[in-house]
């Protein structure tokens, strides 16, 4: 849009870097239009459990599941990839009215792994090679979107798709009586979606 002359040169070449390798950048109106609501962290009880923003209640049943990001089997990329169905994919049922905390969290990456998942070298050190800082194998990748699909009994109805910064970004969502489809676009292996709830 036209606020991208308005920038310092240097800034929005900074940007537009970090375009390319992924993020978005929108100006805040348009921002508004799609978003109502921006939620960047939840408080924490002293015995360290989620609380509800909105009751104060806490989000006392805590679940973890698992997934993985192997190339060529479950590394699908993003929407407009004919392989995004490849990607992780987490399944929810909601039985009762309730709220939902959703969170992805990745592992840092501490090894490098072939086309199956096993380990196929120790890593190297940047200080050590380099040329891995500018290579697209020494960069640790995070995942990029958190998508949510509400499901209907006889067809895919997009409820709600958000878009995060990785790691450790959180959603909430308006929890029905109903399933959602949780699809995960990530970088790396070693993913958990984590889910608290509170009823």
């Amino acid at each position: 849009g036209p606020g991208w002359n308005q920038l310092d040169p240097v800034v929005g070449a900074e940007l537009l870097s970090q375009l390319q390798e992924g993020d978005f950048w929108a100006e805040e109106e348009e921002f508004f239009m799609e978003f109502d609501e921006v939620i960047t962290g939840y408080p924490v009880t002293e015995e360290g459990q989620l609380q509800s923003l909105y009751t104060d209640r806490v989000l006392s049943h805590t679940q973890k599941l698992y997934g993985s990001w192997v190339r060529g089997q479950s590394a699908g990329g993003c929407r407009n990839n004919s392989t995004f169905p490849t990607n992780p994919k987490y399944w929810l049922r909601v039985c009762e009215q309730s709220e939902l905390c959703i969170a992805l969290l990745q592992k840092p990456r501490k090894h490098s792994t072939d086309w199956a998942g096993r380990i196929r070298a120790w890593p190297r050190l940047p200080e050590a090679d380099p040329s891995l800082v500018d290579n697209v194998r020494g960069k640790n990748y995070h995942a990029v979107g958190l998508h949510i699909w509400k499901v209907g009994k006889m067809s895919w109805l997009r409820g709600q798709t958000s878009s995060f910064p990785f790691p450790g970004s959180e959603s909430t969502l308006p929890a029905e009586l109903c399933d959602y489809s949780l699809n995960a676009i990530i970088g790396h292996s070693d993913t958990n979606l984590g889910i608290q709830e509170g009823i």
